[in-house]
């Protein structure tokens, strides 16, 4: 199982893939601590805490979009 974030100034993307391609679900969070925990929560759900993730890096001159989502997925152990 995958995810992926699409890191978004005010909000983030993620869609969730399983191992053969096909779509399980898709969500928007906001950019905020109550968005990242929705996430967590989102993957804990579908049992996807073991899913491989995949952050989105904007770019050089907002790098800091990312900070936080990525932040709260490691410290949840998420890899």
């Amino acid at each position: 199982m995958f995810a992926g974030i699409d890191v978004h100034k005010r909000s983030h993307a993620v869609a969730l893939i399983d191992d053969r391609g096909g779509a399980l679900g898709t969500l928007t969070v906001p950019n905020s601590p109550a968005g990242y925990r929705r996430l967590l929560d989102w993957l804990d759900e579908r049992d996807a805490d073991a899913a491989a993730l995949a952050v989105s890096a904007p770019g050089r001159h907002v790098q800091h979009l990312e900070a936080g989502v990525f932040g709260s997925l490691c410290r949840r152990g998420v890899t």
